[in-house]
């Protein structure tokens, strides 16, 4: 945080008021500290303006960064600058010239076309710094601040819902002393207090921003706020049900005390009642829709819902294969509802595709089973590979299943050998 002043006028000299911001120092060796007052009201007019300023005028205490203070010397009368090199004293109340706890409160620079800067460091006591230029019989002064270290302000707050409906008491947490607030509540209005209650036109959600700010520091917060009329009135939806093939039964279990339900069935047709009974038209799966409310909230709940009259399988075409498996077969019955799964033998199909009635998949490799051979007649005795039945089950996303038991039967290659004999 940086503040400008205008360098001062000493009564009886004349000073203009000038600020002016370069950027070099000097180390000139400092002549002994002392105050240089500035001449009487009244006294004999001065024959050089001194005019002083410091870039910047606040620093905190044991501030690391310089101040830069310059002087700028004209004569009284032509404004004319003195020869380069002419030595004026600069001396300061307080911190030290040219390097922290150097100890110098006085320098002597020397000027080029009239100009001169010196770095100037704040110390340890805060306070107003007189500074005072004298050439001669001429004085110039500025001052500066010395401040406490400043604590950023750190806005945030908290929220309390009150027993009575839509009001909200906030409570400011702010760090670093802010002084001043400004709550800007989402609603069109706003509030300077520092721990505000306020009462929202309607339940919902707000942005409620805070800005806490203290001279040199400010900083926002926000959060959404969500207001409701009465807490105990706010509704979350839900329902279960039960299923006898294509009739279903749901059951409200909304909590809130809802007094108005609306249902969608996810086929077109709706009900009003608190828990009602559907009966569809055909086997499928339906998003089922609840919105339940009351004078104070509403809220929405859906559900998945698969009907079916009943999972069975009819025909299995071809229902023999290759062990190698890769070989199209349809299965047909009813209730095929996807996403399903095929199994052979414990191995899962390639679906390619499902409809409510038939089924279309790549079988899987088997296993084929064995059975004792003996085709040279002799004591070894030895094993071929067999045609082998194999169960089909048909797997329903909802966990619904059907078992086919020795549905297709793996196949032997013709001529298998007789292995071991």
């Amino acid at each position: 945080m940086t503040r400008f002043k205008n360098t001062k006028q000493i009564a009886g000299w004349a000073l203009p008021f000038l600020i002016l911001g370069l950027v070099a120092c000097s180390t000139d060796t400092p002549t002994a500290p002392q105050q240089i007052p500035a001449p009487p009201p009244g006294g004999a007019s001065a024959l050089w303006s001194l005019v002083v300023s410091i870039t910047p005028v606040e620093l905190e205490v044991g501030s690391p960064d310089p101040a830069t203070v310059s002087v700028v010397i004209r004569r009284a009368d032509n404004q004319q600058a003195p020869s380069s090199g002419t030595t004026f004293v600069l001396s300061a109340s307080l911190g030290d010239f040219v390097t922290p706890g150097s100890g110098r409160d006085s320098v002597a620079p020397s000027t080029i076309n009239g100009r001169a800067q010196v770095l100037w460091f704040a110390g340890l006591i805060k306070g107003t710094v007189l500074f005072t230029a004298r050439l001669e019989s001429s004085a110039g002064q500025a001052t500066a601040v010395i401040t406490d270290i400043l604590e950023e302000v750190v806005a945030s707050f908290e929220t309390q819902n009150s027993e009575s409906n839509l009001s909200v008491q906030f409570r400011d947490t702010s760090t670093g002393a802010p002084t001043d607030f400004l709550w800007d509540f989402g609603d069109g209005t706003t509030s300077s207090e520092q721990h505000p209650a306020h009462i929202f036109p309607g339940p919902g959600d707000y942005l409620v921003n805070l800005t806490a700010s203290k001279p040199g520091s400010s900083d926002n917060a926000s959060q959404i706020v969500n207001v409701t009329r009465d807490p105990l009135n706010q509704i979350t939806a839900g329902f279960d049900f039960t299923q006898n093939a294509l009739t279903v039964v749901f059951r409200d279990t909304s909590t809130g005390n809802p007094t108005r339900w609306r249902w969608d069935f996810g086929d077109g047709t709706r009900s009003s009642q608190q828990n009602p009974t559907k009966r569809y038209s055909r086997e499928g799966t339906y998003i089922v829709t609840l919105t339940a409310s009351n004078a104070d909230s509403t809220d929405s709940f859906n559900e998945a819902v698969t009907v079916t009259r009943g999972l069975f399988v009819t025909d299995i075409t071809p229902n023999a294969g290759p062990a190698a498996g890769g070989q199209t077969v349809t299965i047909t019955g009813s209730g095929f509802i996807g996403p399903l799964r095929v199994f052979f033998g414990g191995v899962l199909a390639k679906t390619v595709s499902v409809a409510a009635t038939r089924i279309v998949v790549t079988t899987p490799p088997g296993i084929l089973g064995t059975v004792v051979c003996n085709d040279n007649m002799d004591d070894v005795i030895g094993e071929r590979a067999a045609d082998t039945l194999t169960t089909v089950l048909i797997e329903l996303g909802s966990g619904t299943s059907h078992t086919v038991g020795g549905g297709y039967t793996y196949l032997a290659p013709p001529g298998a050998p007789c292995n071991g004999d």
